[in-house]
């Protein structure tokens, strides 16, 4: 059951994809508007991994900080308001020990996030936090039907900021444009919750 939805899930954003990028290609939609994709992301915090150094007086990551962190690709409107979409395990110490996602059959891929942290790096209050490469994996067999952006991140809930498609594989072998991201919350693994709007 649980392959068979994602497998459909799957179909219809890279047809979705070809479409666009078909017509593109033949200048069919030169002055017309493109279909929007949409996805949502479950960030995983026992795969979020920083550098030793440098860190703030908190032991938290300070600005210069390298990471790489890893969550789930949701269907479109998985996540609700109040509804974080990870169940998750903590130890004796309130530790995050285990996190995974709470609605296994709306997961239609894996994402990958590795970066800088910015600004006051994770006390950072208000706007750019971390810059980012992210990569999303929308095949059972690694990279087959993947794309990429780069760009910064918000720390504000609700801001939305635009990334620079950088390149994809399969359907998304011809992708360009940008993406809005935005940062919906966190989850109670303590990891962000991501909305995205594909714009060819």
């Amino acid at each position: 059951m649980k392959r068979t939805i994602l497998s459909m899930a799957i179909a219809l954003l890279c047809s979705a994809w070809t479409a666009v990028a078909l017509a593109d290609n033949n200048g069919e939609n030169k002055g017309k508007k493109h279909r929007v994709l949409k996805f949502e992301v479950s960030e995983l915090s026992p795969r979020f991994v920083f550098d030793e150094t440098p860190l703030d007086a908190d032991g938290k990551p300070g600005s210069g900080n390298e990471f790489v962190t890893e969550g789930v690709i949701y269907a479109a409107e998985t996540l609700q308001s109040g509804d974080d979409g990870v169940i998750t395990e903590r130890d004796a110490n309130n530790k995050v020990i285990s996190a995974k996602p709470k609605y296994p059959d709306r997961v239609i891929g894996r994402w990958t996030c590795r970066g800088w942290h910015v600004g006051e790096g994770a006390a950072t209050k208000t706007g750019p936090w971390v810059i980012t490469h992210q990569f999303y994996d929308f095949d059972q067999r690694p990279g087959e039907a993947s794309f990429t952006t780069d760009g910064v991140e918000l720390v504000d809930i609700d801001v939305a900021i635009k990334r620079a498609i950088t390149g994809g594989t399969g359907p998304y072998k011809n992708m360009r444009g940008e993406t809005v991201q935005t940062m919906i919350g966190f989850n109670s693994s303590d990891g962000v919750n991501l909305r995205f709007e594909i714009r060819p």
